[in-house]
């Protein structure tokens, strides 16, 4: 994962609508659109998945990071450890026993992508209090004829049909765009 609700929580306190689950939805739509993996090539090993854990032992893995499964006909996708034991690596989602060796690779992300998503978060949740009459802040105001206009930072142009933010929110991923093949 990207960011946990936990530490975006405990970094924006007054962030709320948010869940684990927009925010996987989130780092999935990043992915995609950047068509890059962020895989950490360096620590990936071949592993059995037995009793609906990975079989792998690493010392640069800690609970709480991003794993990639794949060549799995089960379990292709991606996880997060939830816990490290002897009997291997437990994760967020349910794993099925596999008889064939599947590819385990770990995922990190730089800090751009981290505070792009966290500009994406933001500005959603400021613009839906915006739009529910919070702390709308005033462009211009007369007072003859009582005209108020609001300010906004966006028209229905700049917005981004697949993220729903203005595109220049997601100008950070550029750098991180893979070519299709």
């Amino acid at each position: 994962m990207i960011i946990s609700i936990e530490r975006l929580k405990e970094r924006y306190p007054d962030i709320s609508d948010v869940t684990q689950d927009d925010l996987d939805a989130l780092e999935d739509m990043i992915r995609h659109y950047t068509h890059n993996p962020f895989q950490n090539r360096a620590v990936r090993s071949k592993a059995y998945i037995k009793g609906g854990k990975i079989q792998w032992v690493s010392p640069y893995l800690k609970v709480g990071d991003t794993l990639q499964i794949t060549q799995s006909d089960y379990n292709t996708g991606i996880y997060t450890i939830t816990a490290i034991t002897s009997e291997g690596i437990a994760v967020d989602k349910r794993l099925y026993d596999s008889e064939v060796q599947c590819l385990v690779t770990l995922v990190e992300y730089p800090p751009a992508i981290v505070r792009g998503l966290l500009d994406i978060i933001l500005w959603k949740d400021r613009n839906s209090k915006w739009n529910n009459g919070e702390n709308t802040p005033v462009q211009s105001e007369t007072i003859s004829r009582h005209s108020v206009t609001y300010q906004s930072d966006s028209t229905e142009s700049d917005i981004d049909e697949n993220f729903g933010v203005p595109k220049k929110y997601l100008a950070f991923m550029k750098l991180y765009k893979k070519a299709r093949f």
